[in-house]
């Protein structure tokens, strides 16, 4: 590993439920943990050839400061969570998609640029490989502005500025028609509160588990920079169950005699002879891709909802690529935007340690 790469804070084991302290003078160390990771292999003796027995596979996590070969992993992250659905400040519809390409990679070089704060987590030691998780703090106008530390690193100003701007302005056009949109417009266009946005992304069969050092060795990296936050937005990724869009042949039965011999019949009596399989939908509660995140709702201030409209297809509830992939199979993807006070994200992390710490695991 290389002198800048310094190990990452922690080394702990699930498994074995061991847990290991290294520190370095930066603060910066490696964390290494084992985890089983769902896997899928057929079962020589199935009955079902095409059903995969579900298996465990373990995995050692390496967790690095963000670095210049991250650049496209990380971008991939953003687009993960922002989907082709922002919808930035310009008019012209055919610029939104390289606003939105801008955004993102101008995102992603401000989080390289201060790789002294937040991590990603990769499964290799060299760490070469494109993250499949990653933390850390953006900062938004406000504090990119008034914080001395982040300044003096920046060698970037213009360009940070603009990923700022567009990623503010996203937010707050999402929550244009909420009823708490003016609060949350004057949290972010004041110079009064500095307000980081808290980036918390992953691979979907990334564990949870990961979560409780990333966020302390955030805490930490927060303290040592001296970066002083008065709230945190964070973007939650939701969903609701809704009557899936897909119908398979089974859901049917038809009287293929009767179509035959009668046609004039069965065109009478199709409607009754089709029956859909009934579907238990829960279309009032909220669900979490990532669960950490409902501890973290818990604890903000307030939240607001938005549903993903893309700038193609406006009269639809859903992005294209959403709708296609998850309403099949009854998934109605949304997004939540959490303001949460700095003081809380210390309650947050005791609280997810106790969940899904190490201690938690003996």
């Amino acid at each position: 590993m290389n002198e800048g790469d310094e190990t990452k804070s922690i080394k702990s084991g699930l498994l074995f439920c061991i847990l290991f302290f290294s520190s370095s003078s930066a603060h910066r160390l490696t964390h290494n943990f084992r985890s089983k990771m769902p896997s899928a292999k057929r079962s020589a003796d199935s009955s079902d050839e095409g059903s995969p027995v579900p298996e465990t596979i373990d995995v050692d996590f390496e967790f690095f400061s963000p670095k210049p070969i991250d650049f496209h992993g990380i971008k991939s992250l953003l687009k993960q969570l922002f989907t082709n659905d922002s919808i930035l400040s310009s008019d012209k519809k055919e610029n939104v998609q390289s606003s939105l390409t801008s955004m993102f990679s101008e995102l992603a070089e401000l989080i390289i640029e201060q790789s002294f704060l937040g991590s990603t987590v990769k499964v290799d030691e060299g760490g070469e490989d494109d993250p499949y998780s990653l933390m850390t703090v953006i900062p938004l106008l406000n504090a990119l502005t008034s914080n001395p530390s982040l300044a003096e690193k920046s060698s970037r100003q213009t360009e940070n500025d603009f990923a700022v701007k567009s990623l503010q302005t996203h937010i707050l056009s999402k929550c244009k028609s909420t009823p708490k949109y003016e609060k949350l417009s004057a949290l972010l266009l004041s110079s009064a509160s500095k307000v980081g946005f808290l980036l918390n992304e992953r691979l979907i069969n990334m564990p949870v588990e990961i979560v409780v050092p990333m966020l302390r060795m955030l805490l930490q990296e927060l303290k040592d920079a001296q970066l002083q936050y008065d709230y945190f937005l964070m973007i939650s990724k939701i969903y609701n169950e809704v009557e899936p869009l897909d119908s398979s042949d089974d859901d049917e039965e038809i009287d293929i005699e009767d179509q035959e011999s009668s046609p004039k019949k069965q065109k009478r009596e199709e409607p009754q002879k089709k029956k859909k399989k009934a579907h238990n939908i829960d279309k009032d509660t909220t669900f979490y891709f990532q669960p950490e995140d409902e501890i973290f709702q818990k604890h903000a201030d307030y939240f607001i909802d938005y549903k993903l409209v893309s700038e193609s297809n406006k009269h639809s509830a859903t992005v294209p690529e959403a709708r296609n992939s998850f309403h099949d199979f009854g998934i109605d993807p949304s997004r939540r935007v959490l303001v949460i006070s700095s003081k809380k994200l210390s309650l947050i992390y005791d609280e997810l340690d106790k969940l899904y710490g190490v201690a938690a695991k003996q």
